[in-house]
Order: structure tokens, then sequence, then C-alpha cells
């Protein structure tokens, strides 16, 4: 990674923090405004302050996450060019020997596929993955210690979603793997048909190629429906915000 990059990296950290901050002081100024509600005697001008806190906390939260997803973008995109440029070397390296252990089909998804997927994950993980931990952190650090009734609901709260985690993981990882083999297949079945595309028709074999085709992208399409689901439930924002509404709760407790 080039220093500019982990310079980016750290920026994102930083405004990482800042977003997190900006969504747990939300729940404070909610309380404030329940509070108010329940007074008898509330001028209008302290809802719109209060009110103002709010919209301003939500402002910045909102600027720090466009923000970090520029940098991210950017991080990413000079990774993924080095890794291309890197791979491109390296295959170009190689013997007659050592290229023959990998099918142009497998090099197609290496230089194609793999990186996008690990560009994936780089973005990912300096947005979402980055803020979870940090805001789980920082909400327990605010909620511990106040009431040990909500202590332990946070505490269940936080091992039912760290143990679905886990499962999830572990059914997933061989799906991914299950995935990178059949791109492989779709690939290598395109490239079959395109560079034997005057031996088909030769041999009349356009509607076996087309059920082999079809075989191998509908079982791919059915892999990655199912992994895209269970990505899906995992970034639900109602697991990923449960420790901001338990931050909520004890603020209104409060």
């Amino acid at each position: 990674m080039k220093p500019r990059d982990r310079w980016l990296a750290l920026i994102c950290l930083l405004l990482v923090c800042g977003q997190v901050y900006f969504d747990l002081k939300l729940p404070d100024y909610t309380a404030e405004i329940t509070v108010l509600i329940s007074s008898e005697v509330t001028e209008l001008s302290e809802y719109y302050s209060v009110g103002g806190k709010m919209l301003g906390c939500a402002l910045c939260s909102a600027i720090m996450t466009v923000i970090v997803g520029y940098f991210a973008a950017r991080i990413v995109s000079d990774f993924s060019f080095d890794v291309r440029a890197k791979l491109f070397d390296k295959v170009s390296a190689l013997g007659a020997g050592e290229i023959k252990k990998f099918s142009t089909a497998s090099l197609i998804t290496r230089t194609t596929n793999d990186i996008t997927q690990i560009q994936m994950l780089i973005a990912m993980g300096l947005q979402m993955m980055l803020c979870a931990p940090i805001m789980a952190i920082w909400a327990i650090i605010k909620i511990i210690g106040k009431s040990w009734q909500l202590s332990v609901f946070v505490a269940a709260a936080v091992a039912i979603v760290v143990t679905s985690l886990v499962i999830l993981l572990a059914v997933m990882i061989p799906k991914f793997r299950i995935v990178q083999k059949q791109v492989d297949d779709v690939n290598r079945i395109t490239q079959e048909n395109l560079s034997g595309i005057r031996v088909v028709r030769a041999f009349n074999a356009e509607k076996y190629q087309e059920e082999k085709f079809d075989g191998a992208n509908t079982s791919l399409v059915k892999t990655q429906l199912f992994t895209g689901r269970g990505m899906a439930w995992k970034m639900s924002p109602r697991r990923r915000n449960i420790l901001t509404m338990c931050a909520a709760r004890w603020s209104l407790s409060m």
C-alpha cells in the first residue's frame, strides 16, 4: 500500500470514530426531548435548540460517511491497480511448465473477479466493518455500569449477534469457495464456446453447449444468491444499530 493510501486509511479511521460519536449522541438528545415533553413548562425555543443539535449530528455523520466512502474508493482503486499490475508481471514471467498449472479461465478469474472481491472487502472494511466494532465498544463503555439490568440486556444482545455472525461465517465461507470454482467453470465454458465456435457449428452442438453453459451459470447464480442473502442479513441496519438502540434506552432511563 502506498504511503498516501496509508494516510487516507488513517483519516478514514478518524472519520469513522467521529461518525460513531455523532451517531451515539443522538440518543442523548432524544432523551432531552423526552424530558422536555414531560415537563409542564417548556419553551418552544428549547425544542428548536435540541432539534437543531440532532440535525447537526445527523448532518455531520452523513458528511463523514460520504468522505469515508470517497477515500475508501481512492484506496481501493490504487490497491487494485497495483495488484493487477503485479499479477500481470508475475504471469508474464512464468515458464511454460508453470503456466500449465493454471487454466486460462482460472487466470481470468484471478485477475478480474478475485481482485474485485478483494476491492469490495477493503471498501467494506474501511466503512462498515471498521464502524461496527468501534460503535460496539463505544456503546458498551457508555452503557456498562449505568444499570445492571441494561448491562445484562446489552451482554445478551452482543452474545446473540456474535453467535449469529460466527454461524453465518461458518456457512458462508465454504460457499464463497464454491463461487470461485463456479466462476472458473463459467469462464472456461465461455472460452471454449468462443474459441471453438466453428467446431460447435460444424457438429451442430449449439443446443448442447447452451445447456452446458446454462447449467454452470444457473449453479453460479443460485450460490451467489445464497451468499448475497446471507451478507444482506449480516449487514442489516437493525442488527448493526442494536447497540445504538441500547444506548438510547439507557439515555431515556436516566
